[in-house]
């Protein structure tokens, strides 16, 4: 759920469903003119960029196109799913308006040769979007086009039947400009459009072709839960941008290389990063690998968790999971902070979850990060429902202090975060404020 300041007015963008797509999740734009009303009290309303998803999957989440195999369905990458992480300024851009979200894209369709069903798993690849218009319009894949050379399902509409067949994304003549796929200045450069940049070490191609994965994906593999901070807080101008994501092996026997022992786990927190060129190329992200960014490894490149084996009173123990983590740079104290939400199943306190934070001061050195420690106030077990979820108060926590530039933060502000199931919906948008943590039971770290 990133934000940031413009004059008189605060932007969010965030992945929902709306009224004009009732079916599939897309980048909402929100906006508000700050607290009102009571104290932490906020009023949204749409942005004036529209009351509808601007960017979106080309198909429905559930939806396969037909096939006559399973082996040929449709490898694009964001098939199903392609929904907001992170929406920031590149510094290193001139050009007015131009913004990089890093989102999530799904395949959901692998194994199967038609309609699939809510119970499929997925193959998730994070991938960079582009806007040239402060986020108005967004790339939409360019195919199956009117006789004036639009699309004949507009955003938020999504083709009931056909799929782009792009395993990797698209730019330049391939897509369109929101729905206007015309007028100028269509066509964009080839630096304009929608591309993976991180994917696990078996690609969609490959789950595909394998036998396994007959009747469906049963499973999540890949890198999912995208979170981006542009590393501005340095000595010198502003020259990466870091990415936090959640890695998930995958089923056997597709089970991608797993993370290396000690860890056997069924996903864990994740970094890559990339340098910024001004817009002149598409990036290219480097995994850590537990000592370092090495080069050229963003596409199948082998990655290691942030946070090593330890105590479970660190959120390091093999039985609790790590994920939905994002970094900011808390300006008073000269350090970053990660934050990121801790599920533990055996936890004394009950089968729960809670936030944890954990500081650094240089992001090119992974293995810095001091051991995590839980966040007062966040811990709550969970609430059983009837069928399977899980709910908690805390989902996919974002960190906001008014007045800072994007990702940095004081010690007064906001945090958004989702209430309810994060495997069934609709989830609460709901927020806490830091100022008021001591009578919430709440507190932000002590840096």
């Amino acid at each position: 759920m990133p934000t940031w300041n413009v004059p008189m007015q605060l932007l969010f963008f965030v992945a929902s469903k709306t009224s004009k797509n009732k079916i599939t999740s897309g980048l909402v734009v929100l906006q508000s003119l700050g607290p009102v009303g009571r104290p932490g009290q906020w009023t949204l309303d749409f942005a004036p960029y529209g009351n509808g998803q601007l960017f979106m999957s080309p198909v429905e989440h559930n939806h396969c196109p037909k096939v006559a195999e399973a082996a040929s369905q449709d490898q694009t990458f964001d098939l199903n799913y392609a929904d907001p992480g992170t929406v920031v300024i590149d510094p290193t851009n001139n050009v007015p308006g131009c913004l990089l979200m890093i989102y999530e894209g799904t395949n959901r369709c692998i194994g199967l040769t038609t309609i699939g069903n809510g119970r499929n798993g997925f193959h998730s690849t994070i991938a960079v979007a582009t806007s040239n218009d402060y986020g108005r319009t967004w790339p939409s894949y360019r195919y199956m086009l009117n006789a004036d050379g639009n699309p004949t399902y507009p955003v938020p509409l999504q083709n009931p039947s056909e799929a782009p067949q792009q395993p990797m994304g698209a730019s330049g003549n391939l897509v369109c400009i929101g729905n206007d796929c015309t007028a100028p200045p269509w066509p964009p450069s080839n630096n304009y459009g929608r591309y993976a940049v991180l994917e696990p070490q078996v690609t969609i191609g490959d789950a595909m072709m394998n036998s396994s994965t007959n009747g469906g994906l049963q499973g999540q593999m890949g890198d999912s839960e995208p979170a981006a901070f542009i590393d501005d807080a340095g000595p010198g101008p502003a020259q990466y941008l870091y990415e936090l994501h959640n890695y998930a092996p995958g089923p056997a026997p597709l089970r991608d290389p797993p993370i290396l022992p000690p860890y056997d786990l069924s996903s864990d927190l994740m970094v890559a990063r990339a340098q910024l060129n001004g817009g002149t190329a598409p990036l290219q992200f480097s995994k850590w690998d537990g000592t370092s960014f090495v080069a050229g490894t963003g596409l199948g490149g082998a990655e290691q968790p942030v946070f090593p084996v330890g105590s479970p009173s660190h959120c390091e123990g093999t039985g609790q999971l790590r994920g939905m983590g994002s970094i900011s740079y808390v300006d008073a104290a000269r350090q970053y902070l990660l934050i990121f939400v801790c599920v533990a199943a055996h936890d004394p306190r009950g089968s729960g979850a809670s936030w944890y934070y954990s500081v650094n001061t240089n992001l090119e050195s992974q293995n810095q990060w001091s051991p995590p420690v839980e966040i007062n106030g966040s811990w709550s077990t969970f609430i059983a429902h009837s069928n399977g979820c899980q709910e908690y108060d805390g989902w996919y926590p974002s960190f906001m202090s008014l007045g800072s530039k994007l990702g940095h933060l004081t010690s007064m502000g906001y945090v958004f975060y989702m209430k309810g199931c994060k495997t069934f919906r609709p989830l609460r948008f709901n927020r806490r404020s830091i100022a008021a943590a001591s009578r919430r039971r709440f507190s932000m770290p002590k840096l």
